[in-house]
């Protein structure tokens, strides 16, 4: 509800309120507030629920804002996960994994997540693709929405192994996004379908309260909360060295974080600034109303701590959406003056061309951005917006969503016990254990390499005769080859695979994330050295992958290859002002390739 009221029209005026200041069922939001309440709840208890309202309300420009964005991610990730490769999800017929190979053993999360063969995937990328353009586009955003959320389950529960922290977050965001209003702002409806929550009068309430807005904002904050609270007993003394081992590291490094790593001092003063945005920020969203720019205090160092991980190091995915997160929380005040700002220059540049845009956008010139009838003085007066309070079925649930996140969050910090064992939230795939940050960096990191040995048999143009001496063996670059995806430009080198020394060599620290063709690959071989092959999983896990990449060459250029030998080496972090250890051969795991393959398991 607003803080304060318009003033009432004067008997010279047309005697109608603004289309901005109408309720949800056509009622004065100030009216409404004004009304006294039945029951006799009391003053303070009205106070208590009027502050509710502002914090947990958001500006429905915001949410359309998001809505947007959201759908754009969905689909740079689908191209971007097929374009790496779609065998990371197949068990029928060419498959990197074991079929066995799966933490899901419940009968629902076997159908759910079942994988198929390559064609299966495909159509699954398709239609995940083609679901994120209509929401996107704001073609039934509640159904497209359920139906996003639904597709990336399934897709996150298929393969693990090399999923990150932005993954999880991002299906957690879209399960909220379920229970917001997203489709009031910025749609584009070519199938002439109604739009959701459309009134025949006035424009959209600029504001919306609902369960869906507090879990949102909720969810965001346990995100943050939580991983300070598995920090807390580090950060009674920190030692600030956590941005320094970070781009210290060989670990998704990008030239400019390595660069940046040779400054201690700075490292120091940015860890600061990280450890802050992390416990103020969340505090700023979630008790600040969208009416003011108290928000911005809480977006703005969140976007700039996660610009920073974005520029410093070669992630893509998780700053992104970290930043694209805080969208929703923008203040209403931001809109209305880049409402101002386009109606100044609207006349001049939309204008003209206004007239002959289809009539199913909702959103073409920019004074359709504003109520009707307002004009720049109007935007900037004190007038408050309308108010949308969402109910229904789909809150009660949202209600029940809500209260079983927090009390997961509290059971995973040992606040209370897990009475249903996390069963519940594991089934619907939203638990709330946030480790993306631990208490101590990591002062180790990994370097692969996967060395194919040519089969001088099948190769006449590399075959030795036999009365001369041993020669080393001929091999390629099999991580340069699925990078690249130019085999036949791959060079053939000479090497002594008895040899603990890096066949291809490490590279600077900048450098060992260009070896990989993408931060998937990375994350998925550096899990694995992490465990090493005294874990059996690990051991038939990596043994699979090179039978696969045996037939994957085979297929995908002219060599043929007698094995595959796949390395892991472990460099230890220098400490600051200390130059780097050499690389240390933690295990050497050679596969045969055969000459027929079976996929049987």
């Amino acid at each position: 509800v607003p803080a304060r009221c318009p003033p009432r029209p004067s008997p010279r005026s047309s005697g109608a309120r603004s289309s901005s200041d109408v309720g949800a069922h056509g009622r004065s939001a100030c009216d409404m507030e004004s009304r006294p309440r039945k029951g006799g709840t009391g003053v303070r208890a009205q106070q208590l629920i009027r502050q509710l309202r502002q914090v947990f309300s958001m500006d429905s420009r915001a949410l359309a804002l998001f809505r947007i964005g959201v759908g754009l991610f969905v689909m740079y990730d689908v191209c971007h996960r097929s374009s790496d490769s779609l065998y990371w999800y197949t068990s029928i017929g060419p498959h990197m994994f074991p079929k066995a190979d799966t933490p899901h053993h419940s009968p629902v999360h076997q159908a759910l997540f079942y994988r198929g063969s390559y064609a299966w995937q495909a159509a699954l990328m398709v239609a995940q693709l083609l679901v994120a353009a209509s929401f996107t586009l704001g073609i039934h955003a509640r159904r497209m929405s359920v139906a996003l959320w639904l597709l990336l389950t399934m897709e996150h529960g298929r393969m693990e192994y090399n999923m990150d922290g932005a993954d999880k977050f991002l299906r957690h965001m879209v399960f909220w996004v379920i229970f917001l209003p997203c489709d009031l702002h910025y749609t584009c409806n070519p199938f002439g379908t109604k739009r959701r929550g459309a009134r025949q009068q006035g424009s959209p309430p600029q504001h919306v309260l609902c369960f869906g807005t507090a879990g949102f904002s909720i969810q965001h904050a346990i995100v943050y909360f939580e991983l300070v609270g598995r920090r807390c007993c580090a950060w009674m003394f920190p030692q600030l060295d956590a941005v320094y081992y970070m781009l210290a590291s060989r670990f998704c490094v990008s030239k400019l974080g390595f660069h940046l790593s040779k400054f201690y001092g700075l490292c120091r003063v940015l860890t600061g600034f990280g450890m802050l945005a992390e416990l103020v920020s969340p505090l700023f969203l979630l008790f600040s109303s969208p009416r003011g720019y108290w928000r911005l205090a809480g977006c703005l160092p969140l976007i700039g701590l996660h610009a920073g991980i974005f520029m410093t190091m070669r992630l893509f995915n998780f700053p992104v959406f970290s930043m694209l997160v805080t969208v929703p929380f923008l203040p209403s005040h931001l809109f209305v003056r880049v409402e101002v700002l386009l109606n100044a220059i609207g006349d001049t540049i939309v204008g003209p061309w206004s007239s002959r845009m289809p009539t199913y956008i909702t959103v073409i010139s920019p004074k359709s951005l504003s109520p009707r009838g307002s004009s720049n003085a109007d935007l900037l007066s004190s007038a408050p917006p309308g108010l949308r309070v969402e109910g229904g079925l789909t809150q009660r649930i949202a209600m029940l969503m809500l209260v079983y996140s927090i009390y997961l969050a509290g059971a995973d910090m040992s606040m209370w016990p897990k009475y249903d064992e996390g069963n519940i939230g594991e089934m619907i795939r939203v638990t709330q254990y946030w480790v993306m940050y631990s208490p101590s960096p990591p002062t180790t990191s990994y370097v692969h390499e996967f060395v194919g040995v040519l089969d001088n048999r099948g190769n006449s143009t590399l075959a030795t005769d036999a009365q001369s001496a041993p020669m080393p063996a001929r091999v390629i670059d099999v991580l340069n080859g699925i990078k690249t995806g130019r085999w036949s430009h791959l060079p053939i080198q000479s090497a002594q695979l008895s040899l603990k020394d890096p066949v291809f060599g490490i590279g600077k620290p900048w450098q060992t994330s260009l070896a990989y063709r993408s931060h998937r690959w990375e994350k998925f071989l550096n899990e694995q050295s992490k465990r090493g092959l005294r874990d059996e999983k690990v051991e038939k896990r990596l043994k699979q992958l090179g039978y696969f990449l045996c037939w994957f060459v085979g297929e995908r250029s002219t060599f043929s290859l007698e094995s595959i030998s796949i390395r892991s080496y472990s460099v230890l972090t220098p400490k600051p002002q200390h130059a780097e250890a050499p690389p240390r051969l933690d295990f050497d795991l050679r596969v045969k390739c055969p000459i027929e393959f079976d996929w049987s398991d």
